[in-house]
């Protein structure tokens, strides 16, 4: 009930008043991490059961119309940069324990993932679009929505990157980190940390791109390789 109730104010809020909605998806972060918890708890010392299926046996449904609600909350025109960040996190989390939970030998993917890519190809190029803007911005997280397309055996999200020209943008916010880097005398800590942390959110998704045949072959196309060969950040810390 509590789940549902906060599900039901996020997306009664994320229109109107995006500042209540923001501090209730932050409380949805805590509190599907309690749930996430709970539910390991009840499996654990079980090794023929994991956290997935005491998701599907208990309240998957509920899980994932708060990862629904979170995905099109995203594409909101009223939506900020704080708030998103929110929303990044629910699906984040939700997405980890989905694909952490699910085999990666088998040929087809898990009901649960089948049901995660629907929301995801539904959402249409806007979505990505929207999460590669802020990803370029160094505010978003891509990295588990490429581990998702390529566990799903689908290829719309990089098709998507390369139809508008977002992965060519995505390799080349990279050396926007190196600015940074090079101005860290002038850069609170905080924020250096930050701009590291998304440069490792970027690379970890092209990471993953990569792959695959296609991925590969245009990261390389896009000129990643030379802008690594003059990374300061790579300097420091290869």
């Amino acid at each position: 009930e509590t789940f549902q109730g906060l599900i039901h104010k996020l997306e009664k809020y994320a229109d109107s008043d995006v500042e209540y909605a923001e501090r209730v998806a932050s409380l949805l972060v805590s509190l599907f991490t309690m749930y996430q918890d709970d539910m390991a708890s009840l499996v654990r010392g079980n090794e023929k059961t994991n956290v997935l299926s005491a998701y599907q046996k208990n309240s998957f449904d509920r899980t994932h119309l708060m990862f629904k609600t979170a995905i099109l909350s995203i594409l909101k025109p009223s939506s900020t940069s704080g708030f998103r960040s929110e929303l990044y996190v629910i699906s984040y989390k939700y997405l980890g324990v989905i694909l952490e939970n699910s085999s990666s030998d088998s040929d087809a993917p898990s009901p649960a993932i089948r049901s995660c890519i629907q929301v995801v190809r539904a959402s249409g190029d806007r979505l990505v679009e929207a999460i590669c803007d802020d990803a370029i911005n160094g505010e978003g997280n891509v990295r588990v929505l490429c581990n998702l397309s390529r566990r799903a055996h689908s290829t719309f999200l990089l098709d998507s990157l390369i139809k508008y020209n977002l992965l060519l943008l995505l390799v080349q916010s990279i050396a926007r980190y190196d600015s940074v880097l090079l101005q860290r005398g002038a850069t609170n800590s905080s924020a250096l940390f930050h701009e590291l942390m998304a440069y490792k959110a970027t690379m970890s998704f092209l990471l993953q791109a990569a792959r695959t045949r296609q991925g590969a072959a245009q990261i390389i196309q896009c000129g990643l390789f030379n802008l690594l060969k003059s990374s300061q950040i790579l300097r420091i810390d290869p």
